[in-house]
């Protein structure tokens, strides 16, 4: 066999070996079977099983399904090229991020092809229930390290967005108006259209994002969530993103993205949230109390 046809036949038989794994990916949707489990790159950690490093201060071992998309200090970063072999991770390896997806109210990881495919059948279309579905599904970030700005960071994210600047937005349409009722113990921000002429407000915007904060008794911002209130012919599809500090245990802050119909359990999604994330340090004998349920609202 000449080099062109060995070319020719190798790129046959990659074309081929494409069209096969495409046509069970595509198979495992319709099937409800997940055929390729997300990529996780192992070979980094000593225990194969499980990610590993300090977590705001904290050494965890972190189970590979709850261990995404892991970053540590030093890391290039999305995108970035890295100079050199991937270190090996200790419990002393800083972290600055990792993710991953949680079934709520019983924190089940996807651990097993049923709990795949529970995940994977809320975003298929093929599954006759799809439409009138609400995932139970979470989505959680968990930033520290560099990424990180302190237990004072979520009161400087708020004051940003409820800063009303006019050079910017002439129409007013992103001046946030204090709600006259709190919603299921959050105070609740929402923003106004204002007629041009006029300067009244005439209407509340119903394609933008309202927001609902939380309050220790001293004070401090507890709970920050953004949710969106576009217009969508099924609002099953509107979703929720909400932040909270994880200190004093662990200096580090969660992002729970759900959808908006579980808003209602905040205070359980931010408790079971926070507990989970705990459950990963090292130290099992550890007994700080939790923080992640916020106890004790100003409202």
């Amino acid at each position: 066999m000449t080099l062109k046809k060995l070319f020719i036949f190798s790129i046959v038989v990659l074309s081929i070996v494409a069209c096969i794994l495409l046509g069970l990916s595509q198979l495992g949707r319709v099937l409800g079977k997940s055929w390729f489990p997300i990529e996780t790159d192992a070979a980094q950690y000593a225990d194969p099983n499980f990610g590993m490093g300090n977590l705001g201060g904290v050494p965890v071992r972190i189970p590979l399904w709850f261990a995404e998309h892991v970053e540590y200090e030093g890391d290039p970063g999305f995108m970035g090229k890295r100079e050199g072999p991937i270190p090996k991770r200790t419990m002393d390896s800083p972290l600055t991020s990792f993710d991953f997806n949680v079934r709520f109210p019983d924190m089940a990881g996807r651990t097993s092809p049923a709990l795949w495919w529970d995940y994977e059948k809320y975003a298929n279309l093929y599954w006759d229930g799809w439409y009138d579905s609400i995932s139970p599904w979470m989505f959680v970030g968990v930033e520290t390290g560099s990424r990180y700005y302190g237990i004072a960071g979520l009161e400087r994210v708020l004051k940003y967005r409820l800063t009303f600047n006019p050079d910017l937005d002439p129409k007013r349409e992103r001046e946030y108006q204090k709600l006259p009722e709190d919603r299921w113990g959050l105070v609740a921000y929402a923003t106004r259209f204002f007629d041009p002429e006029s300067g009244n407000a005439y209407h509340w915007i119903a394609s933008n994002t309202e927001l609902y904060v939380n309050r220790s008794r001293d004070g401090r911002l507890n709970t920050y969530i953004a949710c969106t209130n576009h217009y969508r012919k099924n609002v099953l599809r509107l979703t929720c993103t909400q932040s909270f500090s994880l200190e004093p245990r662990m200096k580090a802050e969660a992002h729970v993205s759900y959808p908006r119909y579980f808003l209602p359990y905040w205070k359980e999604i931010q408790r079971l949230t926070g507990d989970l994330i705990w459950s990963f340090r090292l130290d099992e004998a550890a007994t700080t109390p939790s923080t992640g349920d916020p106890s004790s609202p100003a409202r």
